[in-house]
């Protein structure tokens, strides 16, 4: 069982250089494995505006399109969406504890109370959360 974040969906909207690896894991992995916070729709909405607006990667055209496949992408995926709200006071007790953003400790908090693994592509997470002797991510 796995908490998926958004990097992981990210990665698909806007094709970068994890795409590959993101849409292999969630072909391998049946949804009734995967679970995600609601949080992740609006990091995955805000990774599309940055690679379309910031970087200019993506045409306006394009942008207008991949906006309406961020809901059916995660929603498709997921067997379960919690709200970040439901687990925000203990995620900022463990984003002070692990010295980690709330937005991270959403998915990690996530990925302690169900006893997951975290998904991410974040290497840096993964690091932080090793010093503490946290091993609950699995890095793509």
């Amino acid at each position: 069982m796995f908490v998926v974040d958004s990097s992981i969906f990210s990665s698909i909207v806007v094709k970068d250089e994890f795409y590959v690896k993101a849409r292999k894991f969630l072909l391998e992995h049946s949804k009734s494995e995967l679970i995600t916070a609601d949080l992740a729709f609006v990091e995955t909405a805000n990774t599309l505006w940055k690679h379309t607006f910031i970087y200019r990667r993506i045409p306006y055209e394009k942008f207008k399109v991949l906006k309406q496949s961020i809901g059916p992408l995660i929603r498709s995926s997921t067997a379960k969406i919690y709200s970040a709200s439901e687990a925000l006071v203990e995620a900022l007790d463990n984003a002070l504890k692990y010295g980690i953003t709330v937005y991270d400790s959403i998915y990690v908090t996530l990925a302690m109370k169900y006893n997951y693994k975290l998904v991410s592509f974040d290497r840096k997470l993964r690091d932080k959360l090793k010093k503490q002797n946290l091993d609950i991510i699995c890095v793509l």
